[in-house]
């Protein structure tokens, strides 16, 4: 839903620091299908920029999961 917010808001620029498959491994939250979304956020001109200081948002997620904080889940 994310994905699909993103590429109808308007936004132009994206920036994230954990890659989702490092996302999922710590927290367990399952960010779900997102085929090329890369290459799609491309085609509508919303340049991303990503991988920034991932071992400090690593340590958050880890600190977030071992405070006993939810991460949202649908399978529970």
């Amino acid at each position: 839903m994310c994905v699909g917010g993103i590429m109808w808001s308007g936004i132009k620029e994206v920036y994230y620091g954990v890659p989702s498959k490092a996302v999922e491994e710590i927290t367990g939250f399952d960010e779900g299908f997102k085929p090329h979304w890369f290459r799609e956020f491309k085609k509508r001109g919303i340049v991303v920029y990503g991988n920034i200081e991932p071992e400090l948002g690593e340590q958050e997620l880890y600190k977030y999961v071992n405070d006993g904080k939810e991460v949202y889940k649908p399978s529970r």
